[in-house]
């Protein structure tokens, strides 16, 4: 995958609003899983739910509207735990540190194959 700035997944608008609702399945990332069959949240979309809060709440208070809900509260602690644990830590050039792109775009890196978890997620989800 190569790392870079896109047009995709702006701030607002209809398209920005349709394209972060749509890397979410229809279960909301929601899974059964066991004996007993218990409802379960695959963290990659409950990261991504976060954001899309992160994202609303911010373009809100763009627009004068009230402060941040306790929910992004949630999701700010949340986001930061999972950097923390799960952060990757490769180096990355520094180009300009008081620019708007402190740091080099690191080019093309591997990836986990997202496709795969969208499609267990799916076929899961028929039955919930």
């Amino acid at each position: 995958m190569d790392v870079h700035n896109t047009e995709n997944y702006q701030l607002n608008g209809s398209t920005a609003a349709a394209q972060w609702a749509a890397l979410i399945p229809e279960s909301g990332g929601l899974v059964r899983m066991g004996s007993e069959n218990e409802l379960f949240m695959v963290s990659m979309y409950h990261q991504l739910s976060c954001l899309d809060i992160i994202r609303r709440d911010y373009v809100e208070g763009s627009v004068g509207k009230a402060g941040t809900s306790s929910v992004t509260h949630h999701c700010l602690n949340y986001i930061r735990q999972m950097i923390l644990c799960r952060g990757d830590r490769r180096l990355e050039r520094v180009v300009d540190p008081f620019g708007e792109h402190a740091v080099e775009i690191r080019g093309t890196q591997t990836c986990n194959d997202c496709t795969q978890v969208y499609n267990g997620v799916r076929d899961n989800g028929k039955s919930l």
